[in-house]
């Protein structure tokens, strides 16, 4: 029938407009960066909040490499940096939800695990601002420190832009492939780093991407090289959803109780996010005591 392949032709392009207009006209990166108030351009990261210090590490990796002689190291250095600014907002999220809980009511593990999910559209939308510059900055390369900050940026970006957004924009392909290459390049960077978050993606993805046990696999080898915070908490997080839940409380006490981390983020406030990282690990703990 000659009317068919028209309807088949037009609900497509109703579904792209629809996807469009839950879009919305987006954010620019600048208008997202915390700038620096006047006269605290000198401010150590001690001075300043987590987000206002990696913004503030930002701006300069922006400003290096934006110039006509910048490297690709500079770029790399960017498109890392920018991910770190969108990464600490989403755990100030976390964070700020948690301490608005009525304490007098414990919160359930399943509550716990998903705060990330519940964040708000105005932390998406900056998330969404900051990774998409991060992967402007993402050349193509087969350096493992660009192909990291690529997959990193994709991820998050992923996250930030919800499900359909997200399959629509084809990126939950587009995170398997930089995972996995990031993965292949140096699985030991910056405390396994492609292991975390290869495993991470692998260990929540729906099917058919999703593979929960290799994800585990992963995430136990990310612990074996390098066992600091994070690695731990998603290793419980990964042994938690597949039913080891001694396992899992395990994996959080040794996050919980893990000495203080600088890492990558040191200049920027590092001890700070290190710990928000340890209340996450203490509030999984929290809401396990209380089943």
């Amino acid at each position: 029938m000659p009317h068919r392949p028209r309807v088949a032709t037009v609900v497509p392009l109703l579904a792209v407009a629809a996807l469009a207009a839950c879009a919305g006209p987006g954010l620019e990166v600048d208008e997202v960066l915390v700038a620096q108030r006047e006269g605290d351009a000198s401010a150590s990261a001690a001075d300043r909040s987590p987000v206002e210090a990696l913004d503030a590490a930002a701006h300069a990796a922006r400003a290096r490499a934006d110039r006509a002689d910048a490297t690709a190291s500079d770029r790399t250095a960017a498109a890392r940096a920018l991910f770190l600014a969108a990464d600490a907002r989403v755990q100030r999220a976390v964070i700020a939800e948690f301490e608005a809980r009525d304490a007098s009511a414990p919160p359930t593990i399943a509550w716990v695990l998903d705060a990330e999910d519940r964040a708000g559209d105005a932390v998406r939308a900056e998330v969404e601002a900051l990774t998409r510059a991060g992967l402007a900055y993402a050349e193509p390369s087969t350096h493992a420190d660009a192909l990291l900050a690529k997959a990193l940026n994709t991820c998050l970006l992923a996250w930030s832009v919800g499900t359909r957004r997200a399959l629509f924009e084809g990126l939950g392909g587009a995170c398997d492939d930089a995972t996995a290459a990031a993965l292949a390049a140096d699985e030991a960077l910056d405390d396994a780093a492609p292991l975390r978050l290869r495993g991470r993606f692998l260990s929540r993805a729906p099917w058919p991407v999703g593979d929960r046990a290799e994800g585990l696999r992963l995430l136990r080898r990310a612990v074996e090289i390098a066992p600091v915070r994070l690695n731990l908490l998603f290793l419980g997080d990964a042994l938690w959803q597949s039913g080891d839940e001694a396992g899992a409380r395990a994996a959080w006490r040794r996050a919980a109780d893990a000495e203080a981390e600088g890492g990558a983020n040191e200049e920027a406030n590092g001890e700070a996010l290190d710990a928000w990282r340890r209340r996450l690990a203490r509030q999984r703990l929290a809401a396990t005591d209380a089943r």
